[in-house]
């Protein structure tokens, strides 16, 4: 068949272009002109270790190197006074911190120990959470609770950048980690929230603790586990016991309190009571 000009093929043109990958650039470092250490010389705000001084922060890398070799602190919550009062407390007094890590969405809790003038007398133990996005509604599950009847520890909730706020955080810096190697990740995330959590400290233990000969009153006990699953109903809270939620809770959040010979139960305390 013959092609007229208008059918015939187009010629063949130019070969497409190579895509060649962009080499990556090699990390470069440079060297603080402040305080002499190297970092990636594309890091926005500059030099790290200056940039947390310049924020309130000393230097936490050089007093864990200054610390090596001293004693560490030890919380040991049984030779510790329970402080039900929690209003004008002297912050001044910290000598010793523990922080527990707490799980997804939660910073956990810190164990302050404070000095008694009268040293024949235990030192007091008090416990500050952060209160992030969420602070109010547990205060208002910790209200609930309180309607109930239902045992939970006494809280109060401050200002982190209020004058005792401010007093809090300056002396959680100058005191005794039980690691030290987490201070300044824990301060540091500590300083982003708005609002702190002063709260009652329980010397208990927890559900997965507890064995057959601790149930000599085990229908008032369950009683009481019972009335703490209604709560979470009512504030549909799944971070307790997984009654109406597909997940595995958090029996953590019920604590068991023991008679003084440490057999018997004789009370259930509920913590972390958030409206959901």
């Amino acid at each position: 068949k013959n092609l007229s000009m208008d059918d015939s093929p187009a010629p063949p043109g130019p070969p497409p272009p190579v895509v060649r990958p962009i080499p990556k650039k090699k990390d470069i470092l440079t060297t603080c002109k402040e305080c002499g250490i190297k970092f990636l010389a594309t890091r926005k705000n500059g030099c790290p270790r200056c940039e947390i001084n310049k924020i309130g922060f000393t230097s936490f890398a050089d007093d864990i190197i200054s610390n090596e070799g001293e004693e560490h602190y030890n919380f040991n919550s049984e030779d510790l006074n329970h402080v039900s009062i929690l209003e004008d407390i002297d912050w001044d007094n910290m000598i010793g911190i523990k922080h527990v890590a707490g799980g997804f969405g939660s910073h956990g809790v810190f164990f302050v120990e404070l000095k008694k003038e009268n040293e024949n007398e235990k030192n007091d133990v008090i416990v500050i959470k952060t209160g992030g996005n969420t602070s109010k509604l547990e205060l208002l599950g910790h209200l609930v609770a309180k309607q109930m009847g239902l045992k939970t520890p006494k809280m109060r909730i401050i200002n982190v950048n209020g004058e005792e706020g401010n007093k809090i955080i300056t002396n959680m810096k100058k005191t005794k980690f039980e690691t030290d190697s987490n201070k300044y990740r824990i301060l540091n995330s500590l300083q982003r929230f708005k609002s702190l959590f002063i709260m009652e400290y329980y010397h208990a233990g927890t559900i997965s603790s507890l064995n057959k000969d601790n149930f000599s009153n085990s229908a008032q006990i369950l009683v009481e586990i019972g009335k703490f699953l209604l709560l979470d109903i009512l504030l549909n809270n799944f971070d307790r016991i997984p009654l109406c939620h597909s997940n595995k809770g958090n029996a953590g959040n019920i604590l068991i309190q023991f008679d003084n010979n440490n057999n018997n139960i004789c009370s259930v305390v509920g913590i972390d009571q958030t409206l959901c």
